[in-house]
């Protein structure tokens, strides 16, 4: 609905649903007496119902802004038969080693903003904020916070150009990066019982109760690039994670020395790169 010739009010709504991934249709489990199955072939379609309400607003030809609001209905998920706080919601890995049954549910809601400069006089800016709440309960019959929910992120991204060479026909661009991710939940890991079986044992009664730290990172690049009459030179050096931040992002049970250790976000890494365009 527009408001005037520049402001417009969004609404939407909808079903949907998807497959989970082909390999948990297919586990092999063995059962009570240790006869291979595969009791998750006939697990149903996941499904959801999306709410979206929006306000956008072209405040000149190169300013935007945006904001939108969302809610998540998620049922029919997948979890863990019996009672149990296991959920497909929180699946990382390729495959599932646990009985399924579509008894599960989720619930996501945030609201998202962006103010978006186009491209234009040599220079572009982009700042997005979102804050959310993501939960799932699964057959305990619990609400709980899901792995993915660390309640914001927030970028922002920002370039310029300047027409380099004699006809003004090279350019030197710096480019720019920074993100605030809020911190994933983490497992608690049973330290005695994993040193006893020799691998991770999670406590499943409070899973991912606690959280990590905070990821930040900030990227840079800078690059040259020559157009000739034939041919596009451009040479370009790109840092990321250039303030070399380790956040924590996860825990994993080393059963080499018998102790929880962390998991540490990707270090600083530098890419220089020539690229040749014909």
């Amino acid at each position: 609905m527009a408001l005037d010739s520049r402001q417009t009010l969004t609404a939407g709504t909808g079903i949907h649903s998807s497959m989970s991934s082909l390999s948990n249709y297919f586990a092999i489990i063995p059962d009570d007496l240790g006869i291979s199955e595969m009791p998750n072939a006939n697990m149903q379609l996941l499904k959801a119902r999306h709410y979206v309400l929006g306000y956008e607003n072209r405040m000149n030809k190169n300013l935007f802004l945006k904001l939108e609001a969302y809610y998540q209905d998620l049922y029919d998920i997948p979890v863990e038969e019996g009672n149990s706080s296991y959920s497909l919601i929180n699946q990382t890995a390729d495959f599932t080693d646990r009985k399924l049954v579509n008894e599960g549910r989720g619930r996501n809601l945030g609201m998202e903003l962006t103010l978006e400069r186009y491209f234009a006089d040599g220079y572009y800016f982009l700042l997005t904020a979102s804050v959310y709440n993501s939960e799932l309960k699964a057959t305990d019959g619990k609400w709980r916070n899901s792995r993915f929910n660390g309640n914001y992120v927030f970028n922002a991204l920002a370039g310029k150009e300047f027409k380099m060479g004699r006809n003004k026909n090279n350019v030197l661009a710096f480019n720019a990066k920074a993100s605030l991710l809020g911190a994933r939940r983490v497992q608690n890991i049973k330290l005695e019982e994993s040193i006893a079986r020799g691998f991770a044992v999670y406590d499943e009664k409070n899973p991912f109760a606690n959280r990590g730290t905070d990821v930040f990172v900030l990227n840079f690049a800078v690059s040259y690039r020559l157009n000739k009459r034939r041919v596009t030179h451009e040479f370009k050096a790109d840092i990321q994670n250039m303030l070399n931040n380790q956040a924590t992002i996860d825990y994993y049970f080393n059963s080499t020395t018998n102790k929880i250790e962390s998991i540490k976000q990707l270090a600083l890494l530098p890419v220089i790169s020539y690229t040749l365009n014909f």
